[in-house]
């Protein structure tokens, strides 16, 4: 839809998303098998998207920015593939490091998406947390001596993001993001 929109002025796009486990469904008794079963359902969603100037007026949200980021390492690949099980039954096997591999790729999302969407101040604090790690780093390496060692900073996304859509993986994933990054109800609310 993104390149379709910057091709052709003026125009629409309808994007429509659907999560149908029904070729997937796993009916053998493994656990690692039966889990996304549970978790992941039928269901959809669409969005009509336009590059239009006067649509722009009647938009109840506005796209100003998309990221995509994989996870390329072992752990990433492998959290979720589809195979057989010992008896021989197909399905999709959900690996104990999905939550961690999830994590990873969000931060790595919120760090591509930092820079577009923080307001300065929290971008300064940023490179200057970054800095002061440096400089430490180095004075270290030129005394020989032990020097403390500064947390980085994160970013208060709040100030720079109205509403988070967070993936619906369960309340826990969703009480878990609220945590970590400090949200509101009012944040994740539907």
């Amino acid at each position: 839809a993104k390149s379709l929109l910057g091709t052709r002025p003026n125009s629409k796009a309808l994007v429509v998303s659907t999560e149908i486990i029904t070729p997937a469904l796993y009916h053998g008794s493994d656990r690692g098998f039966l889990i996304q079963n549970t978790l992941f359902r039928c269901g959809g969603a669409a969005m009509v998207l336009s590059n239009s100037w006067y649509d722009g007026r009647r938009a109840w949200y506005k796209l100003l920015h998309t990221v995509r980021v994989q996870g390329t390492n072992e752990a990433a690949v492998s959290c979720v593939y589809e195979t057989e099980d010992a008896q021989g039954h197909q399905g999709v096997r959900l690996s104990k490091d999905i939550v961690k591999v999830a994590g990873k790729c969000m931060e790595k999302n919120f760090t591509v998406l930092g820079p577009s969407v923080l307001p300065l101040t929290e971008q300064a604090k940023v490179v200057v947390s970054i800095a002061a790690r440096f400089v430490l780093k180095k004075f270290e390496g030129y005394t020989k001596r032990k020097v403390p060692s500064i947390r980085p900073y994160v970013p208060d996304f709040k100030r720079g993001i109205d509403h988070f859509c967070i993936h619906a993986g369960g309340r826990a994933v969703i009480d878990g993001i609220e945590k970590n990054m400090q949200l509101q109800m009012y944040h994740t609310e539907a």
